[in-house]
């Protein structure tokens, strides 16, 4: 095992399609470079990484130590180490991860003769190479502990890689476990068909693509994609598709008719993919939809908000942000849609981003921030949020809310209990509302290029039906993860119809009952 010792002639007598493990370092057998032109069919290993299939036993001996130390393995085996290569082998044919690729200058990383082993950065190794082990030792009857419930192992590796990692799962889990039917409005674009085929083999949603059948069903014929589009699992539909026009333009003529729309406008509308897919799930043949890879937020938004509306219980939506810094889970709230909310407007940004954490069983605690604390200033956008405040408490109080409040008070709770006891907030305020769109939209960029361990959103809460904006340069990772945390929400709001229609009743007469009190909040000072 020493550098040159294998010579292009060498090769030349081998079997087509050859398999050399050159494996010496720093200098391998034969370089790289001279077995694939002495062999262009040959498949070549090194265990360097400035070539493919670098062979690096940072791939194996931490994960199989994993396994066989959790396990409390009496030795390391033969069948725990070939378990460990399965699972490589298994993770190699996979659809790699976007993260994967940046971290390899953006290569695109498919299995075949340059990708027949996994990266070192792919996160997925613990995830698949642990639990193999894991399970053969307990198998092969070497394991002192036994794992007797190989996913609830998996779940806790994943805590090991981060909230982020954790949080994912959870939102997967959950879409999972009720697969909804998603519109994908970019549905002819190549990383949305690469999301869709991770969506179906992960059985996360039913994707719907908006685009040309023929063009789609050629496309994921040249990118060897399996998307079952003969069988049904994964449907096209062409935007103007005959089978829904009139209906979809009636109905849609219906909702905007005293706003300016005519049936024609409809009509003309309709033939576009993003006025088309919000169609298709108000009239209920779809429970969400994913869009925004096509163009910039603004225009993707407006037909979102004329074709689905907001739910029965808002007067309007608003925009959210799932931070995580340092381990911790933030909902920054709105950092999208209303430049200046009124008070009301405000209150129910803040039930809506409650509503939301609490989806991620996460108890919210809402600070209503502001340039004031508790009255420290006087002036009509200090009081716009000490109303918002008061509001929140009168129509859910069951919420845990604080404000008017500094941001620095909301996330210090020594500082909040040592200089205002009286605080009704505990803990780390953990659900942000901000006084403005400008005031949330810099917190969040600022939060975001300061550190963020990750970002999810923006998120749109309180339309009536779950639909979410990605950003245009959206990777294969955002999609799944985005179309996973729609289906989510749809699950969700199918679960809960009824006690949505409650929760309205009680909010109408909750807000009967604050506005013929309102003149008294505001001389409650």
């Amino acid at each position: 095992s020493v550098a040159n010792q294998v010579t292009p002639a060498m090769l030349q007598l081998m079997a087509p399609r050859p398999i050399v493990f050159a494996l010496a370092n720093p200098d391998p057998e034969i370089p790289y470079d001279q077995a694939r032109k002495a062999r262009p069919d040959a498949i070549v290993a090194t265990g360097r990484s400035d070539f493919p299939n670098q062979v690096n036993n940072v791939l194996g001996f931490p994960f199989i130590f994993r396994g066989a130390l959790d396990t409390r393995a009496r030795e390391v085996n033969e069948a725990m180490m070939i378990a460990a290569v399965r699972a490589l082998a298994e993770l190699a044919r996979e659809e790699v991860e976007d993260s994967v690729s940046q971290a390899y200058g953006g290569v695109q990383l498919r299995f075949g003769p340059e990708y027949i082993i996994p990266k070192p950065f792919d996160p997925r190794v613990l995830l698949r190479v642990a639990p193999a082990v894991a399970l053969a030792a307990t198998m092969s009857g070497v394991a002192r502990l036994p794992v007797t419930d190989i996913d609830a192992y998996r779940v806790g590796l994943e805590r090991l890689l981060g909230k982020e990692r954790e949080l994912m799962r959870m939102v997967v889990s959950r879409a999972k476990s009720g697969p909804r039917r998603i519109v994908l409005a970019d549905g002819d674009q190549e990383k949305v068909l690469r999301a869709a085929a991770q969506i179906l083999e992960e059985g996360i949603a039913q994707p719907i693509l908006i685009g040309d059948p023929n063009h789609v069903a050629g496309l994921a014929r040249q990118l060897d994609l399996e998307l079952g589009l003969e069988t049904g699992r994964c449907r096209v539909v062409a935007p103007g598709d005959p089978q829904y026009a009139k209906t979809f333009a009636d109905a849609l003529f219906k909702r905007r008719q005293r706003k300016g729309m005519t049936l024609r406008d409809a009509e003309r509308v309709l033939r576009q993919r993003l006025w088309f897919g919000a169609m298709m799930v108000t009239e209920g043949h779809a429970e969400g939809m994913v869009c925004g890879l096509g163009g910039n937020f603004p225009d993707t938004l407006r037909p979102v908000l004329q074709a689905v509306g907001a739910s029965p219980d808002r007067q309007r939506a608003a925009g959210v942000h799932l931070m995580i810094v340092r381990n911790e889970i933030y909902f920054l709230a709105d950092t999208t849609l209303t430049l200046d909310p009124s008070a009301e407007q405000l209150a129910e940004i803040a039930c809506a981003t409650a509503d939301f954490a609490a989806g991620f069983d996460i108890e919210p605690r809402i600070a209503m921030l502001s340039f004031s604390n508790f009255g420290s200033v006087r002036n009509e956008r200090s009081e716009k949020v000490r109303r918002a405040t008061e509001l929140v408490r009168t129509w859910r109080p069951d919420l845990m809310v604080e404000g008017e409040i500094h941001a620095d008070v909301a996330l210090m709770p020594e500082v909040r209990h040592n200089l205002y006891g009286f605080a009704r907030l505990t803990g780390r305020a953990n659900v942000l509302v901000f006084p403005s769109l400008e005031a949330g939209n810099i917190a969040q960029k600022v939060m975001q290029c300061a550190g963020a361990q990750a970002t999810v959103g923006p998120v749109l809460v309180g339309l009536n039906h779950p639909v979410n904006i990605l950003a245009p340069y959206a990777s294969v990772t955002d999609i799944v993860m985005t179309t996973a945390l729609t289906a989510m929400l749809a699950r969700s709001n199918a679960r809960s119809e009824e006690a949505a229609r409650e929760l309205l009743r009680l909010t109408q007469l909750s807000r009967s009952v604050a506005n013929g009190s309102e003149a008294k909040v505001g001389d409650s000072r």
